[in-house]
């Protein structure tokens, strides 16, 4: 019973008796859909096909292989007169027993329960037996106790089998089977009490309230009273109409604009998930995901009308030129029935059971874990760990970016690899903050107090080895790491002449020092600082000191040093930025 049929409904069906129609229809629908041995169901009303007993027809399968049976009603709703043997007998009128038998064999359609179903007060006596009028044939009456589907009050259900015997009876064979499956049941409940009854169990079942029981009643009305040729409620219909209802107060309604290519990606990969967990800083961004729907990406609206006139009738017919128009969130309800995009939720913990009825339609939660039991059976986004064996995975490991405290983008795939401990690090919020630039991690980059010489100069980590071979003609000065031993046992090619006591040495008479003093044009000569003297900076910054490196003989000149030292740093030039500064790899 996959495929949902139509019907014709019955031409020249009144309004009379309609409100108790939709009533029982409306508390039939709710008993199918929350009794566990109800598979499926569909139901028609008014149907063409079933002549006297029209007005409600279910066909309901069962958990059972192949049980499926199909049960049609007739409603009769009074002002409380008591039902007697004498209507039964009648050749007419509404309760003629012969009148039912009558349409019954008129009926092609296969029928396994044929039920009579009335408010009326009924109190036969014991055992009673009555003749049919016409027949010549008398029928004795028989209290049943039943289980079901249609009322929940059984209390009051009879059934007749014919008592005399068969040879004298016509048409005792079909007799037999219309009262075999013939039910009359009376003493039922009226529209306003059945209302109440029916209501009271919808906002006990779904935690409601009667606003929505209402909407959901209206919904039911509306359905029933569209002509002509049309589908049957069935299971799926009675679970999205609900879920329409009772989600309606907790939806977020999608933001419409342009989206762009990250936001596909994001997005696509949302579609392979039954649920997508996110926070509540993500939402804004979130509902703009689907933003271009109707405008770039193309609706078929012929479909979208029918699925319109089917779960939101009370919504009028869309075209093209209605969606700057249209309410947001009734567009957003209609664009979810047609799986163009999820449900978005706010405090939706309350509503898990009816969560559970859409198990085929795509939610995304603000708040929660999927650690709930419920979300167990189903497939629940919250990571980028939960993309691993999706082909959209590749999509957004290089196109969304990260930077790691501020130093420069790099896509997840270069970052990251395909490593599935980081991959759980990154939650969809994150990945939601990627939507709009980079996702910045460990903080923002750090500012140093200056001096700090990446910002003047580049730097270059080099093999000692490098010193030896440099050329002839460049000046080497160095300020040494601590231990100056280890620097001499390294460059043991190499004169180093300590500069600090070079230039203390005639120190009271600076003044005097010549360029030929300090550039000594000798290949393989270093001058070296000592930075626990700390005289190599200080000497260095000092005007008459400076100025007695003629630099511009040399074809470069090459600073070997500590990047911690002001003075030394102070000491190189704007003009030098361009030559390199060497920190000796000791």
């Amino acid at each position: 019973m996959e495929k949902i049929e139509t019907f014709k409904k019955r031409a020249g069906t009144t309004d009379k008796g309609r409100d108790y129609e939709d009533v029982v229809l409306a508390n039939v629908v709710l008993r199918l859909l929350n009794d566990p041995r109800v598979k499926t169901f569909q139901i028609s009303s008014n149907d063409d096909d079933f002549g006297a007993f029209d007005d409600l027809v279910v066909k309901l399968a069962s958990d059972k292989e192949n049980d499926i049976q199909v049960k049609a009603v007739q409603l009769k709703h009074t002002e409380r007169k008591v039902l007697s043997l004498e209507n039964l007998r009648a050749v007419k009128g509404d309760f003629s027993i012969k009148k039912y038998y009558k349409s019954y064999t008129e009926i092609e359609k296969q029928i396994d329960e044929l039920i009579l179903f009335t408010n009326r007060p009924f109190n036969p006596p014991d055992n009673a037996t009555f003749q049919l009028e016409g027949e010549g044939f008398y029928v004795k009456l028989t209290k049943r106790e039943v289980s079901s589907d249609i009322s929940e009050n059984v209390s009051h259900v009879y059934q007749f089998e014919i008592v005399d015997d068969q040879t004298t009876v016509e048409n005792f064979q079909k007799y037999q089977e219309f009262f075999r499956k013939f039910f009359l049941y009376t003493d039922q409940e009226n529209c306003d009490t059945l209302e109440k009854i029916t209501a009271n169990k919808f906002k006990t079942t779904y935690c409601s309230d009667d606003e929505t029981f209402g909407k959901f009643l209206k919904t039911v009305a509306k359905w029933n009273v569209q002509d002509g040729k049309k589908e049957k409620i069935d299971k799926k219909w009675a679970q999205l109409v609900l879920s329409l209802h009772l989600l309606s107060s907790h939806t977020e309604s999608l933001s419409f604009g342009p989206v762009n290519e990250k936001m596909k990606i994001f997005r696509e990969a949302i579609s392979f998930f039954d649920v997508t967990l996110i926070e509540d800083k993500s939402v804004e961004t979130v509902k703009q995901l689907w933003g271009d729907v109707g405008k770039e990406k193309t609706i078929d609206f012929k479909e979208l009308n029918k699925v319109r006139k089917k779960y939101l009738p009370s919504l009028a017919h869309i075209n093209a030129t209605d969606i700057d128009t249209i309410d947001p969130k009734a567009f957003t309800q209609l664009l979810w029935l047609t799986d163009d995009c999820p449900l978005i939720l706010r405090e939706w913990e309350k509503m898990k059971n009816i969560l559970q009825l859409c198990p085929d339609k795509k939610f995304v939660l603000v708040g929660g874990t999927k650690d709930e039991e419920w979300m167990k059976k189903d497939s629940v986004f919250q990571n980028l760990s939960d993309l691993s064996l999706k082909p959209e995975i590749l999509n957004i490991m290089k196109n969304f970016t990260i930077s790691i405290q501020g130093k420069g983008e790099l896509d997840l795939l270069t970052s990251f690899g395909s490593d599935e401990d980081i991959f759980k690090t990154v939650s969809t919020d994150t990945l939601v903050e990627m939507l709009n630039g980079t996702c910045c991690v460990g903080g923002t980059k750090e500012t140093l107090a200056e001096p700090y010489i990446e910002r003047y100069i580049s730097r270059n980590v080099v093999d000692n080895t490098y010193l030896e071979k440099v050329h002839e003609n460049t000046i080497i000065i160095l300020n040494s790491a601590n231990n100056l031993d280890k620097v001499k046992s390294k460059l043991d090619k190499c004169e180093l002449i300590d500069i600090n006591n070079f230039l203390l040495k005639k120190n009271q008479n600076a003044e005097n020092l010549t360029n030929n003093d300090v550039n000594v044009n000798e290949p393989n000569r270093i001058y070296v600082g000592n930075r626990k003297k700390k005289q190599l900076n200080s000497n260095l910054n000092d005007n008459k000191y400076n100025s007695r490196f003629d630099k511009s003989s040399f074809a470069n000149t090459v600073y070997v040093g500590s990047r911690h030292y002001n003075n030394f740093n102070k000491f190189i030039t704007s003009t030098e930025r361009q030559n390199n500064f060497i920190i000796l790899k000791f």
